[in-house]
């Protein structure tokens, strides 16, 4: 048997994971659509914001019937995973990974479905929190549910997330965006480009490695 080193036992850590530009590529196909519908010619990199109608110029209750006739398509049946998702879940597959969606539960049985074909029975558990429909699923914030839940991480694309969590004292891996570019800094915040150094941030902290951002890190070992 090929005995491990002591220092190197990984905790197992309970981890919260967003769907929505985390796992599936979500704008990428909307603004296809849209532009398909419209006329337009809308990128990922236009939305400067995840709030519809800042971008889009239309009214909430455009975007929200937006969403619901692209939740309704073909297209969001078939979105991309998000590169390098797919090798990184079945890395992480150690620890208990829980999904945490916003999304409306009117369309659980597609999101089952999405999950299923790309990350087949990787997942401990689906939850859907309120933080965009008041009363969906669990009627409770990711913030909310991750502290219910006593996660180590959760791992997100919205700021406003990340941060509430790290402000109850979980840890947040923040996966860059456009439209997360003013989420401040936080000593439980670390912001990542992709998933290669998300897989390592958590591969590190597991094995016992001060969780923080660069600039945290160098400010706590300054006071040592």
């Amino acid at each position: 048997m090929k005995m491990e080193d002591e220092n190197n036992i990984k905790r197992k850590l309970r981890i919260g994971i967003d769907i929505d530009e985390v796992l599936a590529e979500q704008v990428v196909s909307l603004v296809k659509f849209y532009n398909k519908e419209k006329g337009k010619s809308f990128s990922r990199d236009d939305f400067f914001s995840y709030y519809w109608p800042d971008v889009l110029g239309c009214t909430l209750e455009e975007a929200v019937d937006l969403d619901n006739r692209f939740k309704e398509s073909e297209d969001f049946d078939n979105l991309d995973a998000v590169n390098g998702s797919k090798e990184a879940i079945k890395n992480l597959s150690f620890h208990d990974l829980i999904v945490i969606t916003s999304r409306p539960t009117k369309f659980e049985s597609k999101t089952m479905n999405w999950l299923d074909t790309h990350f087949n029975n990787l997942f401990d558990d689906v939850l859907h929190s309120s933080d965009f429909h008041t009363g969906n699923g669990l009627n409770k914030t990711k913030g909310e549910i991750c502290k219910e839940l006593d996660l180590d991480l959760l791992i997100d694309d919205q700021g406003a997330y990340v941060l509430d969590c790290a402000k109850k004292g979980i840890k947040a891996i923040l996966l860059d965006a456009p439209w997360n570019q003013d989420c401040p800094e936080h000593k439980n915040i670390i912001r990542v480009k992709d998933w290669h150094e998300i897989v390592e941030r958590i591969n590190n902290y597991s094995e016992g490695e001060y969780f923080a951002s660069t600039k945290h890190k160098e400010i706590e070992d300054g006071l040592h």
